[in-house]
């Protein structure tokens, strides 16, 4: 257990093959005072975790979890378990879902199929398309975010857009840049306030890959934050202190403090957590974190999506085969 003047923490256990904890990242109280605890969060009964490295999202309260499950060799679909309660249950609609992610009053979630992003109120109901086809996500989104303004971003090879979260016509926000090798963007998160957001570069040039600040008033001025090859995420923390900036080093989970008005690290990093998940193709790592600093995360080898296809003996694709997870 890793004990800092600023993080005291407890860790609980996923029952899958490798681990999710969770931790609160800030709590005050003295670190004698509190008790480390461990619990389990099964997978619903008959079904098994599916692909977490990017189909999990805590909520900003830190009350739910939203993962992907599936049976059997049905078609996975995203889950929903209040952190009190030994029980989930399935979202409708959500079949095929990836890379979830909540409003931020903790009542919906966007997430991703194929071409399309969609929303779904938590308390029920159906899911809501909210851009797709031309101008909308391509099948290569990766990550999302939403404000209190109702603006959501989300990021794909093009670059950074936003839409609102009522639905509409998307706005390209950023575009890549092929002068500086630039493939893609994704895992935006807004900071405090809304405005400033963190977004991930994904690149052939270590020098341009990593991870960036900017605002929606002024996108193109971008900020470097921090050279890594997977995304990194912002913890808020409490008030008058400075929030962290979560982050891979190797497979070392790190936190180092982070000024969410200047754009700019701070101090020195400190390990939270060793052997995280990783899956370089897509920059994604599996750690996630609430508002009210509740930390998840997953151990394990590193992963990565295994696709099949159809050859001809000339070397000519001829389609996908199918897609293995491997997780």
């Amino acid at each position: 257990m890793v004990k800092r003047s600023w993080l005291p923490w407890a860790v609980a256990a996923l029952a899958t093959l490798t681990a999710i904890g969770l931790a609160s990242l800030w709590l005050t109280r003295p670190a004698a005072a509190l008790q480390a605890s461990q619990f389990a969060v099964e997978p619903p009964p008959g079904t098994g975790f599916n692909f977490l490295i990017t189909a999990v999202a805590i909520s900003p309260d830190g009350r739910y979890l939203v993962f992907r499950a599936a049976s059997g060799g049905g078609t996975p679909s995203l889950w929903l378990r209040p952190l009190d309660s030994l029980t989930a249950r399935v979202l409708p609609g959500t079949e095929g879902a990836d890379f979830p992610f909540w409003s931020p009053d903790g009542k919906s979630i966007g997430f991703f199929v194929a071409d399309k992003l969609k929303r779904l109120d938590i308390v029920g109901g159906t899911p809501q398309v909210l851009c797709d086809g031309d101008g909308g996500p391509s099948a290569a989104a990766q990550g999302g975010t939403w404000n209190r303004d109702g603006v959501i971003l989300f990021g794909d090879k093009r670059g950074l857009f936003r839409v609102p979260a009522s639905g509409g016509t998307p706005t390209l926000l950023i575009k890549t840049d092929p002068s500086r090798q630039e493939a893609g963007y994704g895992h935006p998160q807004f900071l405090p306030g809304g405005k400033s957001f963190l977004y991930f570069v994904q690149s052939n040039d270590a020098s341009t890959q990593g991870v960036y600040a900017a605002s929606l008033d002024r996108p193109q001025d971008r900020i470097p934050v921090l050279r890594t090859p997977v995304k990194a995420i912002y913890a808020a923390s409490m008030p008058g202190q400075l929030g962290r900036l979560l982050f891979l080093r190797e497979r070392t989970l790190l936190a180092q403090p982070f000024d969410a008005h200047e754009l700019r690290l701070e101090g020195d990093p400190a390990p939270l957590a060793d052997d995280i998940a990783v899956l370089t193709s897509l920059r994604a790592a599996a750690f996630w974190v609430s508002d009210t600093g509740l930390l998840v995360y997953r151990n394990g080898m590193a992963l990565e999506r295994v696709k099949l296809a159809w050859i001809t003996r000339e070397g000519i694709k001829l389609g996908d085969a199918s897609v293995v997870s491997k997780n």
